[in-house]
């Protein structure tokens, strides 16, 4: 999975974390449910940054809106080489 990917999915996640934020204010009744749902998609949103928020270089963490990776220095953006790429005949 690519970062621009990445990112795209985790804005979904927090958008739903949103709502049910919004939902737990709403339905009183139901505050143990939505209260277990926020926690579980909280879970997701914090593992999901773990695996996937990754430089595609070099392979350390990133910052949620870095452009540019701390640790080697290049544009998040650009195309990771590919070592030991194969000739295409």
């Amino acid at each position: 999975m690519n970062l621009k990917t990445a990112r795209k999915i985790s804005d979904v996640i927090y958008l739903v974390e949103i709502g049910l934020v919004m939902l737990f204010f709403i339905l009183k009744q139901y505050r143990t449910y939505v209260s277990a749902a926020i926690f579980v998609v909280l879970m997701v949103y914090f593992l999901f940054g773990v695996k996937f928020m990754r430089c595609p270089h070099c392979g350390k963490r990133l910052r949620r809106y870095d452009e540019k990776c701390r640790h080697c220095g290049r544009s998040v953006d650009a195309e990771p080489k590919i070592r030991n790429q194969k000739k295409q005949v």
